[in-house]
């Protein structure tokens, strides 16, 4: 099967570019890739929206095979093209290939791809290169660009699959790399795109530089790695400073707050090109630097630092991160003095994005954000314990505002509205369940839905 538009099953999907959950019955695009572990078909699913940014051609391949009714669609292909409009842009000027001695053009080729992953000019005169000399990963390439590009042709698609199969299988000592069970491998046209390192023991951390250093992760772009034990942290992070690969472009680290991280500024300085970076334990915040970091969550910062998520914050310096404009703090008990200290720190003015989600966030927190007079692009505020009359506080401060659901006392007797739904008018919460809202609707009677619903609008 092709990359697909669908409508997600559940509410347990995530939006791979956003970080944010994807509700049931929206629609989603499917992306297809191939599994490590079945090297088989498998599925990261995205926002539509999210989609048309950051992976327009995806979007544009499944969008020619989608029949749902999306009232979208024109909005869609409008952001398609001003993605690939930029894109063209950013390629202006680029010296074309030229022809010179295998190993130099090699060395050419590969700075490009790992400059540009997109760039199917340089990754098709390398297939050529490679099946010139009679080598495996030639032919890989041009297998696995084909099955990302092509569109709904079943019977191709298959052919494809097969041969990909029988090639993985026939030269696994030279493309395969040696992963050990738990862990997980993406590949993306004939290099492994991306790397999960699972429940690492201080082990099966010593075999983290040999994989690393494998050739078909000449151009790995995403790796996570989570640690089996809290004295694994250092020992990985160490590991990666010595021998990541300086393609990474989205990098997640640990997996407890209990963890040491160890050298993770040590490890920035390796990577040139890192663009997301998710951390969940400690590290040395103060020293955290890097020229085009774009995107940062962290995770439980009330417990993994000494004076909880404000004092965190504070070791942050916005003058050593220039290029953030994305910053995700989940899960604070401290939200309402995380928004002072936003603005107090100046990161209100540098972010486009800010993600304050499932934290503890009253009305002074929303005041505080209030008092700012710039405006975001986005902020989620979505399981807080805002009432709706902060709705109105917020807005001015975004042009999208996340409301969603609201936890805590008092919630009962508030009112929403169905976006998918209008006909069943205005909603009232007779109670909140265990991640659920119990609400009777003017025109529906009563349901029972997710109370994270991004459908879910507050009134």
């Amino acid at each position: 099967m092709a990359h697909r538009i669908e409508l997600a099953r559940s509410s347990r999907s995530s939006c791979q570019s956003c970080w944010q959950g994807i509700a049931r019955d929206e629609p989603r695009l499917a992306e297809e890739f191939v599994s490590s572990r079945t090297r088989t078909v498998a599925y990261r699913f995205h926002h539509l929206e999210c989609a048309a940014d950051l992976r327009p051609l995806v979007l544009r391949s499944a969008l020619g095979s989608c029949e749902l009714p999306l009232p979208q669609r024109d909005d869609l292909e409008r952001r398609i093209a001003a993605a690939l409009e930029r894109e063209r842009s950013r390629r202006v000027g680029r010296p074309p290939i030229r022809e010179g001695r295998g190993d130099d053009l090699e060395e050419v080729l590969l700075a490009r791809l790992a400059q540009d992953p997109d760039d199917a000019e340089a990754l098709l005169v390398f297939a050529d290169l490679l099946q010139g000399r009679g080598e495996p990963r030639g032919e890989l390439i041009v297998l696995q660009h084909e099955l990302r590009c092509l569109g709904a042709d079943p019977e191709r698609r298959g052919q494809l699959l097969r041969r990909q199969t029988e090639l993985l299988d026939r030269h696994a000592q030279a493309l395969v790399p040696p992963v050990s069970h738990g862990d997980r491998i993406e590949w993306r046209d004939g290099f492994i795109h991306r790397v999960e390192l699972c429940g690492r023991s201080g082990s099966r951390l010593a075999d983290a530089p040999e994989l690393l250093a494998h050739p078909s992760l000449r151009l790995l772009a995403e790796l996570r790695v989570a640690f089996f034990m809290a004295p694994d942290g250092p020992a990985a992070v160490q590991a990666l400073v010595a021998g990541a690969p300086a393609t990474i472009r989205e990098l997640e680290l640990g997996d407890s707050f209990e963890h040491p991280l160890g050298p993770v500024p040590a490890l920035l300085r390796r990577l040139p090109r890192l663009e997301r970076l998710t951390l969940l334990g400690r590290t040395e915040l103060d020293a955290l630097a890097h020229p085009t970091l774009a995107r940062l969550a962290l995770s439980d910062l009330d417990w993994s630092y000494e004076g909880g998520a404000v004092a965190a914050l504070i070791r942050l310096d916005p003058g050593r991160l220039p290029g953030l404009r994305e910053l995700k703090i989940g899960g604070s008990q401290e939200t309402d003095a995380l928004c002072r200290a936003l603005g107090e720190r100046g990161w209100l003015g540098q972010l486009s994005r800010l993600d304050l989600s499932g934290g503890t966030m009253t009305r002074t927190g929303a005041e505080a954000l209030a008092e700012w007079t710039g405006r975001l692009a986005w902020l989620d505020v979505t399981g807080n314990r805002l009432t709706p009359s902060c709705r109105k506080l917020l807005e001015p401060r975004c042009e999208r505002l996340v409301f969603g659901w609201q936890q805590g006392e008092g919630q009962e007797g508030w009112y929403v509205r169905h976006r998918r739904r209008p006909e069943w008018g205005r909603g009232r919460v007779v109670r909140e369940l265990e991640g659920k809202l119990e609400i009777e609707f003017e025109g529906a009677g009563r349901k029972v839905l997710k109370a994270d619903a991004p459908y879910l609008e507050s009134l």
